[in-house]
């Protein structure tokens, strides 16, 4: 009887522990995520009710990893286009700047005895900074629309105060102001 209890305990053994080094193979495959990774255990029994729970997990987790790479590839794509817009706006403010600017120096080497070179290139400075305003109110209506959504605030009114600080110190005739 010893014997029969023996060899049944030990055929009984075999029958559990071949589903379960069945799934333990499986579970390797799926750690380094094969695709086709899938435990097909059919013992009508608990093991089996395992094998189903993970393979549902692991779809679940192959489903997670698809969406992750979806969703860093438009982070990148967000990512690139704000940098193209930081670049375009940036150039767009430049050139007013820049405009502004050389007027400044051509008043300040000729233009205080020329009284023409001083209404022209005032005029121009003019309308350069009512640009430079008009894009920077479609630049904070814009951020205001797209909710973009910053590390860090930038403040760019008190640079542009100054900017017209030091022209109205050139020209204390001249008088600007900001609204937004």
């Amino acid at each position: 009887s010893l014997i029969i209890s023996l060899f049944a305990s030990y055929i009984y053994a075999k029958k559990i522990t071949k589903p379960i080094k069945e799934i333990c193979n499986v579970t390797k495959d799926m750690k380094i995520l094969k695709e086709d990774a899938y435990c097909d255990i059919n013992t009508g029994d608990e093991i089996e009710l395992l094998s189903h729970n993970i393979n549902s997990l692991y779809n679940t987790l192959l489903d997670t990893i698809d969406s992750l790479k979806t969703e860093i590839e438009n982070v990148s794509k967000s990512e690139k286009s704000k940098v193209d817009f930081l670049r375009s706006a940036s150039h767009e403010l430049k050139t007013p700047l820049a405009i502004i600017k050389g007027n400044l120096d051509m008043l300040l080497r000729w233009g205080k005895d020329d009284p023409e070179i001083l209404n022209s290139s005032l005029e121009i400075s003019s309308k350069e900074a009512d640009r430079l305003i008009m894009l920077c109110n479609e630049l904070l209506h814009l951020t205001r629309e797209m909710k973009v959504k910053c590390k860090e605030a930038i403040n760019i009114i008190p640079i542009i105060n100054q900017i017209i600080k030091e022209f109205e110190e050139l020209h204390p005739d001249f008088t600007f102001t900001i609204t937004i």
